[in-house]
């Protein structure tokens, strides 16, 4: 049985598991059933494969160059523009529409947390993923209201980041570091 274009399960008599990259897939047999009736359950266990498109808006070139460092792990992930203003990322987004988009809170022009209510509304199907320097919980939450799935300290970002960016790319609302 053909369960995905990268699995295939058979000879399970009982119970089993067949986990590619893209998939869990669970398979159970009804033993009491003539005919070993199937059920599959299919649950999304890491993000697409695929490439996926960012866009990165921080004011600081130092944080810039360092985001970017730490997305060069995943080499199906492309930063599609960098920009330094959160007018410039509301433009961007709509413009490119990426999977992701990448926000500073505090940045020139428009800050984070209103630039991300704007990309919500122009490219509703962007992921945002808040990477700031600000721990504030008032500020956390009012930059989650506005449409972010994440919300990852800088100080944590080597280690948080990409994680964080994978839990938005697969349920849209994750676990969010603080």
């Amino acid at each position: 049985m053909t369960v995905s274009h990268d699995a295939v399960c058979f000879g399970l008599t009982e119970v089993g598991a067949c986990i590619d990259a893209k998939y869990l897939v669970i398979i159970s047999f009804a033993m009491d059933s003539p005919q070993f009736e199937n059920s599959i359950a299919l649950q999304r266990s890491e993000p697409p494969r695929s490439p996926v498109y960012i866009l990165v808006a921080e004011d600081r070139q130092e944080w810039q160059v360092k985001i970017c460092h730490i997305l060069r792990a995943r080499p199906e992930w492309n930063v599609l523009c960098v920009v330094c203003d959160g007018f410039q990322a509301v433009l961007k987004a709509t413009e490119l529409r990426p999977d992701v988009v990448l926000l500073d809170i505090g940045m020139p022009r428009l800050n984070g947390i209103e630039a991300a209510a704007k990309i919500r509304q122009n490219s509703p199907s962007s992921r945002i993923v808040f990477v700031t320097q600000n721990s504030d919980r008032d500020i956390r939450d009012a930059a989650l209201s506005s449409g972010a799935q994440e919300y990852v300290l800088k100080a944590q970002a080597g280690k948080e980041l990409l994680p964080a960016i994978e839990r938005a790319l697969c349920t849209g609302r994750g676990i969010f570091a603080t």
